[in-house]
């Protein structure tokens, strides 16, 4: 389903069972933050203070990072009525909007560090018969829109992998990773994920924000995200970074608009995202494969005299291999002398001429 009718849907969900604010959301795993809305029927002012002020008070919708994925629940359920009626969210921002008094929901997915619900808040004038029809609706649906998640995220990658041969670096790409302008993880291949939750190179804050290990690419980052704030477009940028498990790579920054994948992505559907890459240093594969060909190297000792040459530490490079650091030293020791030299001074003035 593409993102433009996920909000349709909403509104006829709303339609259908008689409750007016049906809606769509989704929450972060450690911030606890809610996403934006999906929710066709509520003023753009109450929309913005849950965004800037109460979404963080709603207890309710942060008990569904633990609840179960397979029934509706009610706020009354997770939290009991006393504290539903104690809360700020209950008495400041719910009651105004009609009198609500309660709210019903279900999980749709958990993924990407948040956990999507499809939910109602139901109003006092809105009989039982009204909460029941609702929540038998959803329950039907729910296994319907999994699925629908399912297809939504197959087109989705397959758009963010055209997205990426348009922005592509001269090697292979790697990682792949796609955020919101806040920094917010909206994608991520298995390549990526694998690195968050090893963190190397990338990792997931408390604030849900996607963060850089390597100090030049933090930099890049945050000038790249300070950019999308701009209505002109960003030139695409490129930076190199080091880390001992995984050597010298590229990065490379790009903003994409409009961003009209599917809602499994974002909950702010036509909004610009940026795109980062990782992948190999274009320099590193080509370096290497030269001094092979030349000095007659084994892949080996070309990686070790190249990382060298860049300035990585023997340890570092040990590190990397996963290899220890004589074994190292051996290997350098071998290169150099196929290479014609004895010192590592002269080492690198042959490779500055190379």
């Amino acid at each position: 389903m593409d993102g433009q009718y996920w909000s349709e849907f909403v509104g006829m969900l709303s339609q259908v069972t008689g409750v007016p604010q049906s809606f769509l959301i989704g929450i972060g795993a450690n911030a606890q933050q809610p996403f934006q809305p999906i929710t066709p029927n509520l003023s753009p002012e109450f929309l913005a203070s849950y965004g800037s002020t109460y979404g963080r008070h709603d207890s309710w919708l942060q008990a569904f990072q633990q609840l179960g994925a397979n029934k509706i629940w009610s706020t009354d359920e997770v939290l009991g009525r006393r504290e539903v009626e104690r809360s700020v969210l209950y008495n400041e921002w719910l009651r105004p909007q009609e009198d609500i008094v309660r709210g019903v929901g279900g999980v749709v997915s958990r993924e990407y560090s948040r956990t999507i619900v499809l939910g109602a808040n139901i109003r006092r004038n809105d009989n039982d018969f009204l909460e029941r029809e609702w929540q038998a609706t959803a329950e039907f649906l729910i296994p319907h829109i999994r699925q629908a998640f399912a297809m939504s995220l197959v087109i989705g990658e397959e758009q963010i992998k055209a997205n990426v041969e348009t922005e592509r670096h001269g090697s292979r790409v790697g990682a792949i990773c796609v955020v919101s302008a806040a920094g917010m993880l909206i994608y991520a291949n298995d390549v990526a994920k694998s690195l968050i939750e090893k963190e190397k190179v990338f990792a997931i804050g408390r604030s849900d924000r996607l963060h850089m290990l390597d100090v030049n690419c933090a930099l890049d980052y945050q000038v790249a995200l300070f950019g999308m704030l701009s209505p002109s477009s960003i030139r695409p940028t490129i930076t190199t970074g080091f880390l001992p498990e995984l050597g010298t790579f590229e990065m490379r920054f790009a903003k994409i608009e409009p961003f009209e994948v599917p809602i499994p992505f974002s909950f702010s559907p036509d909004k610009p995202v940026l795109l980062i890459t990782l992948a190999e240093h274009r320099h590193s594969i080509d370096q290497a494969g030269r001094l092979e060909k030349r000095f007659g190297l084994t892949s080996a000792e070309a990686s070790i005299i190249e990382r060298f040459s860049c300035g990585h530490p023997l340890r570092d490079i040990s590190i990397q291999r996963q290899v220890s650091v004589n074994t190292v030293r051996n290997q350098m020791k071998n290169a150099m002398q196929k290479m014609g030299v004895s010192t590592q001074v002269e080492l690198m003035r042959l490779l500055r001429h190379i």
